[in-house]
């Protein structure tokens, strides 16, 4: 997703609960560029949730990883997840918000349970960011702590 992106001119960091080398479920090596405690989601226009099921379930229990979205979501910026990153978008409890088993978009939120919708999913997003902000979600943004 990363080279994809950087291919059509986005600028594309890592931020991870560490900084440094990180295993991917691939079994890939990943760098990471910033962690959850010295970045905010503010300084990006989009977040993506990968969908390493350790990673999610590790990440659902980390404070930090659950405001970083919640942050997102409250200013409106375009998330995606697929697979097991689809789960930790449920587990960030946003309001009034849909996550789905097949590749869909909620409110500037693209999901899909599916792993196999990777591909599906990384072109919605696209999409979705190129919109920029998500302004359906203000009525909404005031329940969200972050």
């Amino acid at each position: 997703l990363k080279k994809q992106l950087e291919k059509e001119g986005a600028v594309c960091e890592v931020v991870s609960k560490n900084h440094g080398m990180r295993k991917a479920a691939s079994g890939d090596d990943v760098k990471t560029d910033k962690n959850h405690l010295t970045t905010a989601s503010l300084m990006y226009d989009a977040v993506f949730i990968p969908g390493g099921e350790k990673a999610v379930e590790k990440m659902k229990e980390m404070g930090n990883a659950l405001h970083f979205v919640q942050e997102a979501y409250k200013h409106c910026k375009t998330i995606a997840a697929v697979g097991a990153g689809a789960a930790f978008i449920e587990a960030c409890q946003l309001p009034e918000l849909l996550v789905f088993d097949k590749v869909s978009a909620d409110k500037g939120v693209v999901t899909s349970k599916d792993k196999g919708d990777l591909k599906s999913v990384i072109e919605q997003f696209k999409k979705a960011m190129l919109k920029h902000r998500h302004w359906e979600r203000e009525p909404h943004i005031s329940k969200v702590p972050a």
